[in-house]
C-alpha cells in the first residue's frame, strides 16, 4: 500500500516562497542538527550561492523555564533542491517531488496576485 504523502509546509516571506530548516527536517524525518550541518557545508562550499538562498534565522523558544534562542533557516526553492538532493532513502523521492509542487503552487499564486518579489 502506497504512503499518503503529507503536503509539506512553504510559507510568503517577504515576497518570496520559503520553508524552514525545521520544517524540512521533520518532513524527511532527519535529525535538525543534521540539515543544519548540511546547510553548513553547502554555505562553505559555494558561498557565493548559499548566501541568497539560506537565511540564518533565530527563534526563541521557552525550554524548561527559560527562554532559548534556536537556529534555523529560511530556504528558498532553489536551496531547497541543492539541499534535498542529498536525501536518499523511503519516500525521499516522493517528498522532494510533493516540495517542489508546493514551491511551485505557492510562486504561482504570488504571480496570480502579482506579488512576486525579485525570484531568481
Amino acid at each position: 500500500m502506497d504512503e499518503i504523502i503529507p503536503i509539506p509546509v512553504v510559507e510568503i516571506r517577504d515576497g518570496k516562497p520559503v520553508t524552514t530548516s525545521l520544517q524540512v527536517a521533520q518532513y524527511f524525518g532527519k535529525r535538525h542538527s543534521n540539515v543544519l550541518r548540511d546547510i553548513r557545508n553547502i554555505i562553505e562550499k559555494v558561498p557565493d550561492f548559499a548566501l541568497s538562498h539560506f537565511e540564518l534565522c533565530q527563534e526563541r523558544k521557552f525550554v524548561g523555564n527559560i527562554f532559548r534562542s534556536m537556529p534555523h533557516y529560511d530556504i528558498t526553492f532553489d536551496g531547497f533542491a541543492l539541499l534535498s538532493m542529498g536525501f536518499t532513502g523511503l519516500n525521499a523521492t516522493q517528498r522532494k517531488v510533493a516540495y517542489i509542487k508546493e514551491f511551485r503552487r505557492i510562486t504561482n499564486l504570488l504571480i496570480t496576485n502579482n506579488k512576486l518579489l525579485d525570484l531568481p
